[in-house]
């Protein structure tokens, strides 16, 4: 249905020339109302809607509903003097009744307290909207007071809740304030200080206290910050002497090392030194104007060298330009004759001087990768126009890479066999390097230094196999040594202990000097010198042991480290 003047003066009618919503005089022809007819159905062709579906609307109200997107969202009953001929009382009371336990389901659906109270704003707002009849405004009263009576219990449960903890705060957060307070009263480290009394202050964003808790902690903060106040004054007096002799003391160092960098020749040295009297400064104690002055005074002498840096690098530059566009001109003569000569010796040589020509010029990475490019791709292409050589270049290759595979394999059985590791890897080497001067297809190469990369890798676990076992046989071995010197001890010692008793059974050699009895004689001292003699070589044989002990002892943690 296309939205005529005479649609539009058969809706004006229906509302009486009313605003559907707030009821305010409209007039028919007003250019004020010309957007304000709006299709209540959602999702329906205007020109499809009937004409007691239209609403006519004032130009605030039709603002204020399309802004906020309401008019596909709300209930008929919202626009009170639109007089929708289709829409009953019975209508009215349904939207209404569906409304109101739709948002008392929503709110119980809730955990927010806050959000709770909004939703039940809202509830009053659209009940309070409506005219109902007796007992059907009762049915809605009832539903939304016994919700509000439930949503006003839960927010008395959660402030009784909320002072116990506000209560626990206060205490928690008086605690560490005075701990802090106290603390600042007797610091050396001021600075320490103030920054305990900081963080004690921060911790009022963490605790949530009733205001009057907050102003009295806060007073007693007041009161720390001030008497540290009057201490750090004290304090800042000596500080300001000490940056004044630290500032003169480093301004003469500082011209120094500036002057040398604006007359080096040598960038790098003179970055190095002003460095250095950076990383100086740094260990200091200045005010900022006075570190600010001296960083200034460097700034400026990097500022200078950046300058002279980069006007040499400009001659540089230009110098390579001058240099590639050189090269470049006669390397395009060498690759127009390296494509069309058909001695091909000649061919590459000429290719092979242009390189070194570009290795003595001085040019940048990127032009010397261009150039170096270039002539690979000339020595490609020289490769490829050598059809009448392919042949015996393929068979030359084939012999090549048949040979390296056998001498590789071979290696490879070695290996296998715990071979010389030296020697092996020397051959491989060797072979590595034959390999990059060979006769070969990509492919080949390729396919031969994979082979060589395993052998190496075989190589290395075989090395690893091979001291692991010797390893492990030296261990058995000097387990075993240690077992029989172990027994050798003991029996050494058990010899030593049995010629003992059989010496405490003769009279010792000073005995025999100082008492002369008719027991004493010749015999005797001789076997006690030859018992002394034998215990003493058993002790030297007996420290030989243990000195043994200790060297495999030393040794097996050794190996145990290494395994």
């Amino acid at each position: 249905m296309e939205l005529t003047e005479n649609l539009k003066e058969l809706v004006w009618q229906r509302q009486k020339g009313m605003c559907g919503s707030c009821g305010k005089k409209i007039e028919v022809q007003s250019e004020n109302i010309q957007n304000a007819y709006l299709p209540f159905l959602t999702g329906n062709d205007p020109n499809e809607i009937p004409t007691q579906e239209m609403l006519m609307l004032c130009n605030m109200c039709h603002g204020e509903h399309t802004s906020k997107k309401l008019i596909t969202e709300v209930r008929k009953y919202s626009f009170p003097f639109a007089n929708f001929s289709n829409y009953k009382y019975n209508d009215l009371y349904n939207d209404v009744k569906n409304d109101v336990f739709s948002s008392i389901e929503q709110i119980n659906s809730l955990t927010d307290l806050r959000e709770s109270k909004s939703k039940m704003k809202e509830l009053h707002q659209i009940f309070r909207s409506v005219n109902l009849e007796r007992e059907h405004h009762d049915e809605l009263h009832n539903a939304i007071s016994k919700v509000n009576d439930e949503i006003r219990q839960q927010i008395q449960q959660s402030q009784e809740k909320t002072d116990l903890e506000f209560l626990e705060n206060y205490n928690k957060l008086k605690n560490q304030i005075t701990e802090a307070t106290q603390a600042s009263e007797t610091a050396t480290d001021l600075k320490g200080a103030r920054e305990a009394l900081i963080k004690a202050q921060t911790l009022f964003s963490e605790y949530k206290i009733k205001n009057e808790n907050r102003i009295e902690l806060n007073s007693i903060l007041q009161s720390a910050f001030e008497k540290l106040n009057s201490r750090q004054a004290e304090e800042w007096e000596k500080y300001e002497m000490e940056c004044s002799d630290n500032y003169y003391s480093l301004k003469s160092i500082v011209e120094e090392a500036a002057n040398f960098a604006d007359k080096a020749t040598e960038f790098k040295s003179a970055r190095e030194k002003l460095i250095e009297v950076q990383n100086e400064i740094r260990g200091k104690k200045l005010k900022k104007e006075q570190r600010d002055s001296l960083y200034e005074r460097i700034r400026g002498s990097f500022d200078n060298l950046n300058t002279r840096q980069s006007e040499e690098r400009i001659v540089y530059e230009k110098e390579c330009e001058e240099n590639f566009a050189s090269i470049s001109k006669i390397m395009l003569e060498g690759i127009e004759f390296s494509s069309t000569s058909i001695i091909f010796k000649e061919a590459r040589e000429r290719l092979i001087d242009l390189q070194n020509q570009i290795k003595n010029l001085k040019l940048k990475k990127e032009q010397r990768d261009n150039l170096f490019d270039q002539i690979r791709s000339a020595f490609d292409s020289l490769n490829e126009r050598q059809s009448s050589e392919r042949e015996v270049y393929d068979s030359e290759c084939e012999t090549n890479y048949n040979s390296s595979k056998i001498k590789i394999d071979d290696i490879k059985a070695q290996i296998d066999n715990f071979g010389n590791f030296g020697q092996i890897r020397d051959n491989l080497i060797t072979i590595q390097s034959e390999l990059k001067i060979l006769k070969l297809k990509k492919n080949q190469r390729t396919d031969l230094f994979n082979s060589i990369r395993n052998a190496f890798g075989s190589l290395d676990a075989k090395r690893q196999e091979y001291k692991k076992i010797k390893n492990d046989d030296k261990l058995k071995k000097l387990n075993s040594i240690l077992i029989n010197l172990d027994n050798k001890i003991l029996r050494i010692e058990e010899s030593i202990t049995r010629d003992q008793q059989t010496l405490s059974g003769f009279v010792t050699i000073n005995d025999i000097d100082e008492i002369e009895t008719e027991f004493s004689s010749a015999n005797d001292s001789d076997k006690i010198i030859s018992i002394k003699a034998r215990i003493s070589d058993k002790e030297a044989s007996l420290n030989d042991a243990k000195a043994r002990i200790q060297d495999i002892q030393f040794e097996l943690a050794e190996l145990n480290k290494e395994l």
